[in-house]
């Protein structure tokens, strides 16, 4: 219906989808990419993770966990990343963003965050983060994982 380049954007993603999978198991992250309709254009909600080791004797009793990150950009906010980690029940989130919220805002994310948690059994903490760059990057880290795999083959 006139919207090539929607067919373009589309096949693009799926194209990479492909790539990432077929490099999944590689390396330490796992991604899926997905194409989502905000609706003004095609963007992409970008999902990693990778089994958590433990780095350390903590004395904790816990075997790692599960680390996933999340990121998208909203037409609101701009950049967002969510990184996680998740063991014994237990979630540690953080929210980052490029743009600074409001205080409403942190009081309605808190208040959806604990209320999920509670729903769920779940305990955990979320911190709000605001930042120019993200410290984690998960595509970086593959690319660079496979570009070094390269020099070696």
């Amino acid at each position: 219906s006139g919207r090539s380049d929607l067919l373009h954007r589309l096949d693009e993603d799926f194209s990479q989808i492909g790539r990432l999978s077929q490099q999944s198991g590689h390396g330490d992250w796992k991604a899926l990419m997905l194409p989502f309709y905000d609706g003004q254009a095609i963007t992409q909600i970008k999902l990693f993770s990778r089994r958590h080791r433990n780095h350390g004797d903590d004395g904790d009793g816990n075997e790692g966990g599960d680390r996933f990150v999340v990121e998208l950009n909203l037409s609101s906010l701009g950049a967002v990343q969510m990184d996680g980690l998740y063991r014994a029940k237990q979630l540690a989130l953080i929210l980052r963003t490029q743009e600074t919220l409001t205080q409403q805002m942190r009081r309605e994310i808190t208040a959806i965050f604990e209320d999920a948690t509670a729903r769920s059994g779940i305990k955990g903490t979320l911190a709000i983060q605001v930042t120019r760059r993200f410290p984690v990057a998960p595509l970086d880290e593959m690319r660079e994982h496979r570009a070094g795999n390269r020099l070696f083959v």
